[in-house]
């Protein structure tokens, strides 16, 4: 017995319906002051309730109350303080104990409030509450069976007229497209297709690996753009449920898509009213609103359903209670396909999933800081990227800088001969400088820049100049590879440096050229007269030639140019960037058009004869935005690589392409691993050359529904794995690392040691920020890589490769 209250010693319904295990971890985990503090620290919870408790102080003026589930006492606190006559605060946890000091601390509140340890199905109370008050809502809003406890002390203790805080809760549901989380969960099953663990074969677990990822219930908070449709809700009105409601909760779904699409399940969200006599306030979790510790929900399915554009999704959102204080969930969706069937209605495309609300994925862990919108998100964290910039000695004075770049830009804007430099971003002080100038340079529109690699059969010209804003777009790092060209003449080191250049009235005629010798720069690209380079009566001359004498630092970052030409060969080289993102043309579009939207989808498009693949408009059409790509589009591909290096051996690097079969059979052995499963692909006289005289190797990797790359890099010694999602598995670079040592000696009796190699990813590696374009993300790696170009793409870039690779394959030629 406490004071003003006390607790019955029978045996309650909460004990008849809960597992003593599952109540015992749960009132552990509440009886923990951490755990208290996540919700007090949760802002939005915390606030929303104060505002709606003093907001409506005339409901709580010199009334009873009684906290259901009181934890901390802070909500008694807030009653108090709004003027309750006396506030019962029931908890069952040990953290009665932790909330009488709480009170006790507080002496101005403590004497109207009493703390009772016990459950509210079991204590007694002395009097009847006007108001119950309480934070029932878990996951879901449902979870943790809360809202029985709270519907329980309704019906013991609450007066027929009295008032709940809160008093409606609503399940809010809307089905969602995320491409790049389906695929994440998917890949988290990828451990059990290890064939050789320690020598065990995972394998027979992978398909309850994979369903069990997919049970998951994903509690995070996303963006409201992934939503394809409004949203539906569910109400819950606590004033008039009853607990067995509560038991099995079962909503109906019905929404029409908003955009065509894939389906990827049911994203739900919560919220509740406090319906005061004053003023109403809604405490919500919706996306987009300020981030709670509830987050949202997403139920994925492991079947995704494909949408058009004003199609209709049904389903049953279906929640069955269990006595592990949590519920089952079971989903169903629908989405009518088109064409014949079931009595010429059309056929039901239907993906169903069973998730155990009480085992989420939390992918966040914190609340997040609320940003207003997504689009300020995004240039917030663009502008960061841009001018987050590490530490360096050589960091112009904050108040010169902006004078600096004035001058630059004015200079510029004029017409006078100009040279550009590109360099490497490991290079020495002008790096930092060039980040910061051509930043802020940008933002003012105004900067004009050049940034290509040089080409082997001599010097190209381009058709005009294009903005550093523009530029970027096709080169995203051009930004930080653009530099002035020093005026002096330059030390040896200077030797392997691109030059571009053009003449003073800045017609046309840009021309690039790498120039090997370093006395060749000085007398070739460098005018012999200050007056050609930058008028002196230009402002940047008096800051670059005679303000230096004031700032040595600028002299130095402005003239010390210096560079070993290994490096700029390694960053530049064989090939223009410009070749890689020329612009398809309206003839060109709607050919693609028709390959992929044709009518007939057996109409064989074309035929390789050397590797006997076709491709009908069906298989082609993997190549649609949202596809995944299929083996006969990979390995045609590939073929046709081959045939462009055949085809023009100088230009490009010596590889070697193997099909997406190659590592399926390579990996097939007993433990994993069976050299002599491929032994005969790579003869001599099949190939007409010996692989270890290959520059590269690729090999593309299929793993359930995602594709990956192993570049084998004799030349430079390494095992790379391109994984356009991030991983590495080091067990597939083993297989590789076996493979080439087996091959050179077998084919070409010689012992290579690969100790020493290179094994891993490589950093900056371009990544998929979506479900379907890995397949594209391969090609692209294998593209650039036999080039000998660096990975200039992004996410943005392959809607263009995706149009690109149809026209070339529809005319068998790879450019």
């Amino acid at each position: 017995p406490m004071e003003n209250g006390s607790r019955v010693a029978t045996q309650s319904k909460f004990d008849n319906k809960i597992e003593a295990s599952s109540a015992k971890m749960y009132f552990h985990y509440y009886g923990q002051l951490l755990h208290q503090q996540n919700m007090l620290q949760d802002y939005v919870r915390t606030g929303t309730y104060y505002s709606a408790v003093m907001e409506n102080c005339l409901d709580f003026q010199d009334r009873v109350v009684v906290d259901v589930g009181a934890g901390s006492g802070i909500l008694s606190l807030f009653a108090a303080q709004a003027g309750a006559k006396h506030v019962y605060a029931v908890e069952a946890s040990e953290m009665a104990e932790y909330a009488n000091r709480l009170v006790a601390g507080n002496p101005a509140l403590a004497s109207r409030i009493t703390v009772i340890k016990g459950k509210i199905e079991e204590v007694e109370l002395p009097e009847k509450a006007d108001i119950l008050i309480s934070e029932p809502m878990g996951t879901l809003l449902v979870n943790e069976r809360m809202l029985e406890t709270y519907v329980i002390a309704r019906d013991r203790f609450l007066l027929p007229d009295g008032k709940m805080f809160p008093s409606v809760g609503r399940i809010h549901m809307a089905p969602f497209s995320d491409e790049y989380l389906f695929v994440e969960i998917a890949n988290k099953a990828l451990f059990w297709q290890q064939q050789n663990f320690y020598g065990v074969d995972l394998t027979p677990l992978y398909g309850s690996a994979f369903q069990g990822y997919f049970s998951q219930p994903v509690v995070d908070a996303f963006d409201p753009r992934l939503l394809v449709s409004l949203p539906t809700f569910h109400v819950l009105d606590f004033s008039c449920i009853k607990e067995e409601d509560l038991y099995e909760i079962d909503i109906p779904l019905n929404f029409i898509a908003s955009v065509g699409t894939r389906v990827h399940g049911l994203a739900c969200w919560f919220d509740v009213l406090f319906n005061g006599s004053s003023f109403q306030r809604w405490l919500t979790t919706s996306p987009g609103s300020p981030t709670t510790h509830w987050y949202q929900m997403r139920c994925v399915l492991s079947q995704p359903l494909y949408v058009m554009a004003g199609q209709e999704i049904t389903g049953r959102l279906h929640l069955v209670a269990h006595s592990a204080q949590s519920y089952t969930i079971h989903l169903t969706m629908s989405v009518k396909m088109w064409g014949t069937g079931a009595n010429h209605g059309g056929i039901m495309q239907t993906s169903t999933g069973k998730l155990e609300l009480k085992e989420p994925y939390y992918r966040l862990s914190q609340p997040q800081p609320y940003i207003p919108t997504q689009d300020q998100q995004l240039h917030q964290q663009l502008v960061t990227s841009q001018i987050s910039l590490s530490p360096s000695p050589w960091c112009l004075p904050a108040l010169l800088l902006p004078h600096l770049l004035f001058l630059l830009i004015d200079s510029l804007s004029t017409h006078h001969s100009v040279v550009f430099l590109s360099f490497v971003l490991g290079f020495s002080p002008l790096t930092h400088l060039s980040h910061q100038i051509l930043f802020y340079a940008a933002k003012m529109g105004n900067l004009w820049s050049q940034a290509y690699p040089w080409k082997r059969n001599g010097r190209t010209t381009f058709d005009g100049l294009k903005s550093l804003e523009e530029h970027s777009a096709t080169t995203p790092d051009a930004a930080s590879k653009v530099g002035f060209f020093r005026r002096k003449p330059f030390s040896p080191q200077a030797s392997g440096l691109l030059v571009v250049t053009w003449n003073e009235d800045r017609s046309v005629l840009v021309v690039c050229r790498k120039l090997e010798d370093a006395r060749t720069v000085s007398l070739e690209s460098v005018p012999a007269k200050e007056s050609a380079w930058v008028k002196q009566t230009s402002p940047i001359h008096n800051t670059l030639y005679v303000d230096t004498k004031k700032y040595p630092i600028i002299k130095e970052l402005e003239f010390d140019l210096s560079i070993a030409s290994q490096e700029i060969s390694g960053l530049w080289k064989a090939e223009y960037l410009e070749d890689l993102f020329q612009p398809l043309e309206d003839v060109e579009l709607e050919e693609i058009s028709h390959a992929l939207y044709g009518c007939n989808s057996y109409e064989i498009l074309v035929i390789h004869e050397p590797s006997h693949i076709t491709i009908t408009r069906k298989v082609l059409q993997c190549l649609r935005p949202g596809c995944w790509l299929n083996d006969e589009v990979i390995n045609l591909y590939l073929e046709l690589l081959m045939e462009r290096e055949r085809r023009e051996p100088k230009k490009f690097l010596k590889c070697h392409f193997f099909n997406t079969f190659f590592c399926k059979k390579l990996t097939s052995g007993v433990n994993g691993y069976d050299f002599s499963a491929v032994r005969r692909w790579t003869t001599q006289k099949k190939l007409g050359y010996a692989l270890v005289e290959c520059d590269k190797l690729f090999v593309p990797i299929h793993k359930t529904e995602h594709w990956c790359l192993v570049v084998i890099d004799i030349k430079d010694q390494a095992f790379l794995y391109l994984d356009s999602l991030g991983g590495v598995d080091t067990s597939v670079l083993k297989f590789m690392e076996c493979y080439l040592v087996e091959e050179a000696s077998d084919k070409s009796g010689k012992v290579i040691n690969t100790s020493s190699w290179k094994k891993g990813s490589i950093n900056d590696l371009p990544k998929q920020k979506n479900g379907w374009d890995c397949g594209m993300f391969m090609l692209k790696y294998t593209d650039f890589y036999s080039r000998g170009l660096n990975l200039h793409f992004d996410q943005e870039h392959m809607d263009y490769f995706r149009k690109r690779t149809v026209k070339e394959i529809l005319r068998l030629r790879a450019e």
